[in-house]
């Protein structure tokens, strides 16, 4: 209920996106010192106010939305890096942003600059793949989204096929499932 009544403020204030993610950065971060619940609080906080961003359409009616919708991708990763219990939440708002930004009119100026951004932003580091982080590859390729290096780079050396899917990755499917259930229980 409430994240609805934050996204109505959103939508009906019309607010410029960078001084809400400012101050969104600003008050959700946990003090020195903070531990257990009040820490988790104030991740959960800012996972929620970055729903709340994305789920008001805001950052995509903007002139700087490339700028503002490529600094939430970012904001979101630092949170699915920071805790391994937040990734399954962080994993679906990252889902959202990109299902988001798949339905920005292709007339906008900046939407190819903002995938191509998105993409290197999700996929240029060589961090361990997670469930997560294929289940944003194989919804970038169901829109058609393509690194302008093409996928190899960013796959490469971990997985044999571009096509994820392909049979030649499915051992490496099932290692990352297996490993990410395990650590998660």
């Amino acid at each position: 209920m409430s994240e609805l009544m934050l996204v109505q403020v959103l939508e009906t204030t019309k607010l410029d996106v960078a001084p809400v993610l400012s101050l969104l950065d600003l008050e959700t971060r946990a003090p020195n010192g903070s531990k257990g619940e009040e820490a988790r609080d104030h991740l959960l906080g800012r996972v929620f106010g970055l729903l709340a961003i994305i789920s008001s359409r805001l950052p995509f009616t903007s002139k700087d939305g490339c700028t503002q919708c490529t600094s939430m991708a970012e904001m979101l990763l630092d949170l699915y890096w920071s805790k391994s219990w937040l990734r399954p939440s962080v994993g679906l708002v990252m889902v959202q942003l990109i299902d988001s930004l798949q339905h920005i009119s292709t007339s906008t100026s900046w939407r190819e600059e903002v995938i191509q951004a998105i993409i290197k932003v999700l996929f240029a580091s060589r961090g361990a793949w997670t469930p997560e982080r294929v289940c944003w590859q194989l919804r970038a390729r169901s829109y058609d989204w393509d690194p302008v290096d093409g996928w190899d780079p960013l796959l490469s050396p971990r997985f044999e096929n571009v096509d994820i899917l392909h049979t030649k990755n499915l051992a490496v499917l099932a290692e990352i499932i297996k490993v990410c259930t395990s650590v998660r229980h």
